[in-house]
């Protein structure tokens, strides 16, 4: 028959499958001598006292029941698995577990040599007749006997396949075996519990396999189980083991992208930096720029300004003069000298009204105002990364798409700053780059005289 899983192994399966997935607290165990970590309660931290089992196989102190169960309900506080109590709200203790740890205990306060009190170093006597002293010891019931016991009981039965050998043979485990020693039925205080009953997965007597609660069950001999589960646990080692080094991989690329996260994160602050930093420069050059042309629009203007000013001025002080002249001459009571001058009066008179006089002003006060628009709007597309696809309708609009690279998002925007602020202006003796003619002025005609 095959052996069903092993508590231990199940207990070790369940153990790394929760820590893996929950990291409950509970499956670490302290450095402590082997196998000791696994008799102390993952509540209390000491040994097992009357230690119950749950459906998961773990334990716990009976004591911790009451105060974990919620209802008819318990959760294992090791995975979180319900166990579902029983009407009385009793669960059994686990009386194997609890003999292998008070044995536990007092292997641990033996002597360190291992040496035996002068008690001990008595002959064993025969454990069927208990009268004979023993001679043989039967490897799967773990047990010692008399060579006339051998022959008349212990070979018949399921006993017959059974494999005897000399006390003092390499197979004995001496009287030293403290877990040998208290391994006893509960329910039959001469038998030793040298089987493991398959369906009901715990060490048993051979009454109970013959006569007892455990009759027809599939059972085979302690050795063969113990043997079976280190086999099943150590394939279940080498597979965990193979899941940390998985684990273990893992983490070493995990770091490496860490660090490449890192690295990546600083050149690109660094390239967010750049580029900015050359947005700045070009948008101070570009303020330069556009005061320097705020400041020859304002000097063309005062200076056509000035122009249409000393004209309107001469004539005003033409027409002052000759009105003045008028008034004094009117004065004149004499006929003789008003008539002397009159007529060359009249005629500079009529000269002067003769001459046009520019009524409107040649010169706007407005300026134009600086758009900014279509740049804010693409200093609010910076991104990161690529540029995004462009819907058709909003495909003459400008937009920028920040990437880490010199001089992108600068050459971007001043070309959209040249499109949308460019103009031209010319004025006499100020070079040749402004020999375009000024959009904003109206062109100035100097005044026909006309003949009186």
């Amino acid at each position: 028959h095959h052996l069903q899983p092993m508590p231990v192994s199940n207990h070790h399966h369940r153990r790394n499958h929760y820590q893996h997935h929950q990291h409950h607290p509970a499956l670490t165990c302290p450095p402590s001598p082997a196998m000791e970590c696994e008799l102390r309660c993952h509540v209390c931290s000491e040994f097992f006292v009357e230690p119950v089992g749950l459906y998961c196989h773990h334990h716990l102190c009976n004591a911790h029941v009451a105060s974990l169960s919620q209802g008819r309900t318990i959760a294992c506080p090791v995975c979180s698995e319900v166990t579902t109590l029983p009407a009385d709200g009793n669960l059994h203790v686990d009386r194997t577990m609890q003999l292998i740890i008070e044995a536990w205990i007092e292997k641990s306060k033996a002597p360190p040599d291992g040496g035996s009190s002068p008690s001990e170093a008595v002959e064993p006597t025969c454990g069927f007749c208990e009268e004979k002293v023993a001679t043989r010891r039967c490897i799967q019931c773990d047990g010692v006997l008399c060579h006339g016991c051998e022959q008349s009981l212990h070979s018949k039965g399921i006993f017959k396949s059974h494999s005897v050998v000399d006390l003092d043979s390499s197979g004995s485990k001496g009287a030293d075996d403290v877990y040998g020693r208290r391994m006893i039925c509960g329910e039959h205080a001469d038998e030793k519990l040298s089987f493991y009953c398959d369906d009901c997965q715990k060490p048993v007597c051979p009454r109970c396999l013959i006569l007892g609660s455990h009759k027809g069950h599939q059972q085979q001999p302690i050795d063969q189980a113990s043997s079976t589960g280190k086999s099943s646990l150590t394939q279940w080692e080498e597979r965990l083991r193979q899941h940390a080094q998985t684990a273990e991989e893992l983490l070493d690329r995990l770091r490496g992208v860490e660090l490449e996260v890192q690295n990546g994160a600083e050149a690109q602050r660094n390239g967010v930096n750049s580029e900015l930093d050359q947005l700045k420069e070009l948008i101070e050059t570009r303020r330069h720029q556009l005061l320097s042309k705020s400041a020859l629009e304002e000097k063309q203007k005062r200076v056509t300004l000035q122009a249409q000013m000393d004209r309107a001025d001469a004539v005003s002080r033409d027409t002052t003069g000759l009105v003045s002249r008028a008034s004094n001459l009117l004065d004149v009571r004499s006929p003789h000298p008003f008539l002397a001058v009159l007529l060359p009066l009249i005629q500079d008179m009529k000269k002067c009204a003769s001459q046009p006089i520019e009524t409107s002003v040649s010169v706007s006060s407005a300026f134009r105002p600086l758009s900014t628009d279509a740049q804010v709007r693409a200093l609010g597309d910076l991104d990161l990364g690529h540029p995004r696809a462009q819907p058709a309708a909003a495909a003459a609009e400008p937009r920028v798409q920040m990437q880490v690279c010199g001089g992108a998002v600068a050459a971007n925007l001043l070309s959209q700053t040249q499109q949308h602020g460019s103009y031209s202006m010319s004025m006499a003796g100020y070079g040749a780059t402004h020999a375009a003619t000024m959009s904003y002025m109206a062109p100035h005609q100097p005044p026909q005289l006309q003949q009186p």
